[in-house]
């Protein structure tokens, strides 16, 4: 997904995916600052890595519905939510980004009896071959 963002005399050309995270290329809109180089930079912005936890209740048992990045940085406070609410259902439909630490924590979290709802199919062969690798050892 890319979208153009003007800035005075700069337009930003943002990308955004989750193979490349967020790239920016800075391009001058006044062609008078390129008369002696290119002013053409490519930079790189951060937004915060996140992760929204929402808690659903349902008819049977506790839903945590996962949106965003799961990163390491995110794991002591997924596991607190998981020991306060103790759910049946981990909803990943909405999550876009794991690191490999993540996908460890969600393979345990399905070797403790909690069902992964909607994985997507990149973060269901990385758990596979995670546990293949532990089995290996």
């Amino acid at each position: 997904m890319a979208g153009i963002v003007v800035l005075g005399n700069h337009a930003i050309l943002a990308q955004n995916s989750a193979i490349a995270e967020n790239t920016a290329t800075l391009l001058a809109r006044d062609p008078s600052y390129s008369n002696t180089f290119e002013r053409r930079t490519l930079c790189v912005y951060e937004k915060p890595m996140t992760l929204k936890i929402e808690k659903l209740a349902g008819e049977h048992g506790t839903t945590l519905k996962l949106i965003g990045r799961i990163r390491a940085e995110h794991l002591a406070e997924l596991r607190g939510q998981i020991a306060a609410s103790a759910p049946s259902v981990l909803e990943l439909g909405e999550v876009s980004l794991v690191d490999a630490d993540a996908v460890r924590f969600l393979g345990s979290c399905e070797s403790d009896g909690i069902q992964l709802l909607n994985c997507s199919a990149y973060i269901r062969e990385w758990i596979v071959r995670e546990r293949e690798t532990l089995n290996k050892q």
